[in-house]
């Protein structure tokens, strides 16, 4: 989970500063509840360091993609983009699948990177990397979202 905090600031202090990106940070579980997603930064607010996130044992994949899609359609933005960073495997394979597919269906792309886990290789196959450690997270990132960004393949990598 620290891996996890630290990738997520990381990335959304470096895409705060690109012009026409609205960037939102959500992490699940919030709490003691098992399917709570609660927000880190809500889009239009300025990236601060409060990415301390403790772990809560499950990963509500599918409730948490739900819950951005509602989140997502609301914004002005023409593109897009849901970034998945997780360190485990989704509670139910089969939801979150079912989630993943409605966001495109929606127009929202969905990229995954998954820390020490491979679990988004199922999910997100062709669309995903798999990292280690924190200084993995550069190198992945720029290999699974460059040609995203400037190529604009619409959530679908060659």
């Amino acid at each position: 989970m620290h891996l996890a905090s630290l990738a997520c600031f990381a990335v959304a202090k470096a895409l705060e500063g690109i012009r026409g990106i609205s960037v939102g940070v959500s992490f699940f579980p919030a709490s003691g509840e098992s399917y709570n997603v609660g927000q880190i930064v809500r889009h239009g607010e300025h990236v601060s360091d409060r990415f301390a996130v403790v772990a809560q044992g499950t990963t509500p994949l599918a409730e948490a993609l739900w819950w951005t899609l509602q989140t997502l359609v609301r914004l002005k933005e023409n593109r897009k983009i849901v970034l998945i960073l997780t360190d485990g495997c989704p509670n139910s394979i089969h939801a979150a699948e079912k989630a993943i597919s409605a966001c495109l269906k929606c127009g929202v792309e969905a990229y995954g990177i998954g820390m020490l886990s491979t679990s988004i290789e199922k999910l997100l196959a062709g669309r995903c990397e798999v990292i280690s450690t924190l200084d993995d997270l550069a190198p992945a990132m720029f290999q699974m979202l460059q040609q995203s960004l400037i190529g604009g393949s619409n959530g679908r990598r060659s």
